[in-house]
């Protein structure tokens, strides 16, 4: 699906698409349009707006603007002369709930964003790619937006969680920094950098809280967070006050406070302002793109230490080859994987990982789901499904089986096999 965006004109467009691989042939046209974005007869473009994948398939859309710079475009800390009559209660930029499976019922529902002390202004808080990601509870977390607005200011750093079903926001704590890059590295932590310091959210907790990691972390703006196969993650590119920073770090949840950021080599072209990060199937990680300083039309590919054997043997002789595995799952059934070797005592975990969808700071899509396992015999696995679709939204994961490597603390991933999330209509 694609929300929003822009048109020919350079505005935000109101348009939603679906595209449709299976339909690609000279016959058939792979693109189909839902309704336009809308608050009643008024349209309702989306410049830079989040897309969150919801339990049922249902699409959250949250922030964007009618355009980049234009007179309706939010504006923070500036004087209000500068801001050219903008409005922070334009009721076009409301969150909105997009079904694309339910055209006969409704397309499009309208959130009030109510606070039980009365409506959050439109924009106020969700303005451009703002940071919303999908809890277990069924609940959304938006910690935050990325962009630093025209007049040079963020906007107010409420952390907000949404009850989808009760169509009502809560006021949850104070993001302790502002914009810039955030990732839910499980389904319980959201890791939150910009140019000086970093934070961790505890979704698990009701209201979530933030605490500081900066200890050892290289502040930069526009650094790209990504999930790696190990569950670590990885933060890469970024700028401070226009300089590149070319050395990314690896966060590791589990270590010591002292000692969770290491830094890795560098890659070898800036990597700022639009670069994007993504997973790949085979545990690699590409960085490409970037517009600062100049235009970046290259992709490197980077990979990690859990790759390698100590002595540097790559990849890795401790990496196990999946044989046979589902190519869909239902929630909460058990599945059978099988290895190529005899090796299945080594396994210490197995990974869901969705797809990446990344810019600006914000992969809309990348979520890890550690899944209960049993070993059958020397070459077969047997593994848990998630429960439900809260846990795991439907849609394309890699699933990955890692094994123990040569030095402590290190997980092998295998070569991923491509598996889809499916629910099953009675």
């Amino acid at each position: 699906m694609f929300v929003g965006g822009a048109d020919s004109d350079g505005g935000g467009t109101e348009k939603v698409l679906l595209f449709n691989p299976a339909q690609s042939s000279a016959e058939q046209n792979p693109w189909s349009a839902l309704a336009d974005l809308h608050y009643g007869a008024t349209p309702g473009p989306r410049w830079y707006p989040t897309v969150t994948s919801l339990p049922e398939g249902d699409v959250l859309v949250t922030g964007g603007t009618p355009s980049p710079n234009g007179a309706s475009a939010p504006c923070y800390n500036c004087p209000g002369a500068d801001c050219r009559g903008a409005t922070l209660r334009d009721p076009a930029l409301l969150p909105v709930i997009i079904r694309p499976d339910h055209p006969a019922v409704t397309q499009q529902v309208w959130l009030d964003q109510q606070d039980g002390q009365g409506a959050y202004t439109a924009g106020r808080d969700l303005v451009w790619y703002p940071f919303t990601f999908p809890l277990s509870t069924g609940r959304i977390f938006s910690g935050g937006t990325h962009e630093r607005h025209r007049c040079g200011g963020f906007p107010p750093r409420e952390t907000l969680v949404l009850n989808p079903g009760l169509q009502t926001w809560s006021m949850a704590a104070t993001a302790p920094i502002e914009g810039y890059s955030a990732a839910m590295y499980s389904g319980n932590f959201v890791i939150k950098g910009d140019q000086h310091q970093a934070f961790i959210a505890d979704v698990k907790e009701d209201p979530p809280d933030w605490s500081n990691v900066s200890a050892d972390f290289i502040g930069r703006e526009h650094v790209q967070f990504t999930i790696m196969a190990d569950g670590n993650v990885i933060a890469m590119g970024g700028e401070v006050d226009d300089e590149p920073v070319m050395t990314p770090q690896i966060f590791r949840p589990d270590a010591p406070p002292t000692q969770r950021w290491k830094t890795v080599a560098p890659h070898q072209r800036p990597r700022a302002y639009h670069s994007a990060t993504l997973l790949l199937p085979d545990g690699r990680v590409m960085v490409a793109g970037g517009t600062d300083p100049g235009r970046q039309p290259s992709i490197e590919i980077y990979r990690p230490p859990y790759l390698f054997d100590d002595d540097g043997t790559y990849p890795s002789t401790r990496r196990v080859t999946i044989d046979a595995a589902p190519t869909q799952m239902e929630y909460d059934k058990t599945y059978e994987v099988t290895l190529t070797t005899p090796h299945t005592s080594e396994v210490r975990a197995v990974h869901l990982l969705r797809l990446g969808a990344a810019t600006h700071g914000l992969d809309h899509n990348q979520r890890l789901v550690k899944l209960d396992f049993t070993r059958t015999n020397s070459t077969a696995l047997k593994i848990q499904a998630p429960a439900n679709a809260q846990l795991a939204q439907f849609g394309f994961y890699m699933l990955f089986i890692l094994t123990d490597g040569d030095r402590p603390h290190v997980l092998v991933p295998s070569v991923s096999r491509m598996v889809r999330m499916v629910k099953v209509i009675d």
